[in-house]
């Protein structure tokens, strides 16, 4: 399952990715759980940061390259 943090900084930027991971039926599962969350970084730029488990290291890899 694949769901967007409450504490997103941009939740546009965090609803396309998430969208795009729960199109992959693996990661859309029982086979992840991964939180989706975008925060500013010190120097002002948007970081999209990847929180939760998968089953597995492809599954991980995966989620990654989305």
């Amino acid at each position: 399952m694949v769901k967007v943090s409450n504490n997103a900084a941009e939740k546009m930027v965090a609803w396309r990715v998430r969208d795009a991971m729960a199109r992959h039926p693996s990661l859309n599962s029982a086979s992840a759980r991964i939180d989706v969350r975008t925060e500013r970084n010190e120097a002002g730029q948007l970081v999209v940061v990847l929180h939760g488990w998968t089953l597995d290291e492809q599954l991980h890899r995966l989620a990654f390259r989305l």
